[in-house]
């Protein structure tokens, strides 16, 4: 009897069911090719922002390693001038 029923509505109301079916399947496609579509985005802008990081700390490593390799330089030079010309230097 309930399956005679169920027939029933489904004959009935055949393209109703079918439209929402139809629909429901399209939405639920839409819904996680757009979730893909914004992890692949968001796993681009990531390895993008980590590059962009990296450089930035490459190009400070470099400034940072250029000042030393100065100072170094600088040391050796107020050792060989006399300590009256050494305090003038240092002082500018």
């Amino acid at each position: 009897m309930k399956f005679a029923k169920l027939a029933s509505f489904i004959r009935d109301y055949f393209i109703a069911v079918f439209s929402f079916l139809l629909i429901f399947l399209l939405t639920l496609f839409v819904y996680s090719e757009t979730k893909k579509k914004a992890e692949e985005r968001s796993a681009k802008m990531f390895a993008f922002r980590a590059e962009q990081i990296t450089q930035a700390i490459d190009k400070r490593m470099r400034d940072y390693i250029q000042v030393l390799i100065g100072g170094k330089a600088f040391l050796p030079l107020l050792i060989l001038l006399p300590a009256r010309t050494g305090k003038c230097i240092t002082r500018r």
